[in-house]
């Protein structure tokens, strides 16, 4: 999952055993597998079906961005700020090059869900060493979580040989 408006930087590299040269780009994708069934079944013979995209993304600009999604050519390093929640399929080509002679090229694909992340919010408190006039041994304070939407959330006192009941604390 990738959070919508984030700087992306996903590792798509990959390593040649022979140490030949290799060149990423975005590319087509074939079709195979459905939602039902990820195996496409029998093979057919070429030339292949690519999938359709749909606007505006495309096989060379599969994620709609600002900056727009790139990857490098000698790295394989996806990057780019997704502008639009959605899922899009992103289509990575890796070619085998030797003595300027391309040997290979190897497809993969990849499925980016882009969402609207929600961010969690940290408390920031004055304790105690920053503050000693705070300072409340003996003393019973309530913490009140003053979060919205959040499903669940977690209190981080720093004692880690403590357990969640919180009546130790």
């Amino acid at each position: 999952m990738l959070c919508l408006g984030d700087q992306l930087n996903v590792d798509a590299s990959a390593n040649d055993a022979n140490g030949d040269s290799l060149y990423y780009e975005f590319c087509e994708i074939f079709t195979g597998g459905s939602p039902g069934s990820a195996s496409p079944g029998t093979a057919t013979a070429p030339p292949y079906t690519t999938i359709t995209f749909v606007a505006p993304a495309t096989a060379s600009q599969p994620v709609p961005g600002s900056p727009a999604l790139t990857i490098n050519a000698q790295t394989g390093i996806i990057s780019g700020v997704a502008t639009t929640a959605g899922q899009y399929v992103v289509g990575i080509c890796v070619s085998e090059y030797r003595n300027g002679q391309r040997l290979s090229v190897v497809r993969r694909d990849y499925q980016f869900n882009v969402t609207n992340c929600i961010i969690n919010t940290v408390a920031d408190m004055v304790t105690q060493l920053e503050d000693p006039q705070l300072y409340c041994d003996g003393r019973t304070l309530t913490f009140t979580p003053q979060t919205s939407g959040a499903l669940t959330y977690f209190w981080d006192f720093g004692d880690t040989t403590t357990t969640a009941d919180t009546s130790s604390l």
